[in-house]
């Protein structure tokens, strides 16, 4: 009978500890993702650097019709 309690023991100190981690991954996933939100939205006025370079050709071709004619 103690072989049998001792077993039921471990199984549940092994659930415990496999709940910890999973609560503690979980926790650690949602704040990256809040810290990674923060940072992208401060770069550059919440714009990326292809979002930036993309700007800037649409308004060379706007302001400058002629260049899409005149490419080599």
């Amino acid at each position: 009978m103690v072989g049998g309690k001792m077993l039921m023991l471990m199984f549940i100190l092994a659930s415990g500890y496999l709940f910890a981690v999973y609560i503690l991954l979980a926790i650690v996933k949602h704040s990256s993702k809040r810290t990674v939100n923060s940072n992208i939205g401060s770069m550059n006025g919440g714009k990326s650097q292809s979002d930036i370079s993309v700007t800037q050709q649409v308004s060379e071709v706007i302001n400058n019709p002629e260049s899409l004619l005149n490419t080599q």
